[in-house]
């Protein structure tokens, strides 16, 4: 067996089929010459029996980019990482298997959001995947995102702090799944210890004077109508508002609750004054009120 040096590597001619040579001093160590005339340096080993002793091919590089040195050095490190009960070959192939942050969005969307999320939060963490995370972290390996990766992804949306904490928390959910469906170890998220913005309550109480003109207003649109919004020229025509419209606001107004509460309310809907998913206090209104403006909606509500 020859020794793989420069001079021998470039003086082998190509052949109708490859050609392999192996070093007579490094075990495993070895040349392949391609029919095409290029030239790579290999190790072949066999995996320790816990691994099921089987034969591996490592591809170190070609010749002209790795030097016959160079190359003998890494096949060095290649056979101690196999004393030591390593497979490099086949740590190689599992990172090139692994899977993206892509097919990890997608799998989290089809077998959690579309499941188990409401219309509303499926809408906007969809959005915030394909406007954010993917972008920033679609073509990383699952297991290769690191906690700087997502800090990184949270400061770039700082100027936005509630829509960054919901990015965390997705990105959060996300990698809490893969560690379940084994594309990461367990505890090993990289969200973890990553602080939330601050996030301030925001709230404002319209007075008494607002209370009384958005009241004339809403009697107004029952009315008469609203005008409309002039463009270019002045326009006469006006828009009359049914009353499920006009209650729908007082409804909001009364009670707190959540624009798309107000807007599924159904004929069977009670409710309670105080809305129970909201965490700040709301306007308890006078009894009855809003249980007649709650009659009203539904029996209108096409």
């Amino acid at each position: 067996m020859p020794k793989l040096n420069k001079r021998f590597v470039e003086s082998r001619p190509k052949g109708e089929k490859a050609a392999v040579f192996f070093d007579e001093k490094l075990s495993g160590f070895g040349l392949r010459v391609m029919p095409s005339g290029k030239r790579f340096y290999f190790v072949q080993y066999r995996t320790a029996p816990k691994r099921g002793g089987r034969s591996r091919w490592f591809t170190i590089g070609q010749h002209g980019t790795v030097t016959a040195a160079g190359a003998r050095k890494a096949a060095h490190k290649i056979l101690d990482k196999v004393r030591d009960g390593d497979d490099p070959a086949g740590k190689r192939r599992e990172d090139r298997d692994a899977k993206t942050v892509n097919e990890l969005l997608d799998r989290y969307i089809a077998e959690h959001v579309d499941k188990r999320n409401r219309p509303n939060t499926r809408a906007e963490v969809k959005r915030l995947v394909e406007r954010h995370i993917r972008p920033e972290l679609g073509r990383h390996k699952v297991a290769a995102v690191t906690r700087q990766d997502i800090a990184r992804l949270h400061h770039k949306l700082a100027a936005t702090p509630r829509q960054a904490n919901y990015v965390l928390a997705v990105c959060s959910k996300a990698f809490c799944l893969a560690e379940q469906w084994g594309m990461r170890p367990e505890e090993s998220s990289p969200c973890r210890r990553i602080e939330r913005n601050p996030e301030n309550a925001r709230e404002r109480f319209l007075s008494a004077d607002e209370l009384a003109r958005l009241g004339a207003m809403l009697r107004l649109a029952e009315t008469e109508g609203l005008p409309w919004k002039p463009r270019k020229q002045p326009d006469p025509r006006r828009t009359v508002y049914p009353r499920v419209i006009t209650g729908a606001i007082e409804l909001l107004l009364f009670t707190g609750c959540q624009l798309s509460e107000v807007v599924n309310l159904s004929k069977r809907a009670r409710l309670r004054g105080r809305n129970n998913h909201a965490r700040r206090n709301q306007v308890e209104p006078a009894p009855g009120d809003h249980h007649e403006l709650a009659g009203s909606a539904s029996a209108e509500k096409p």
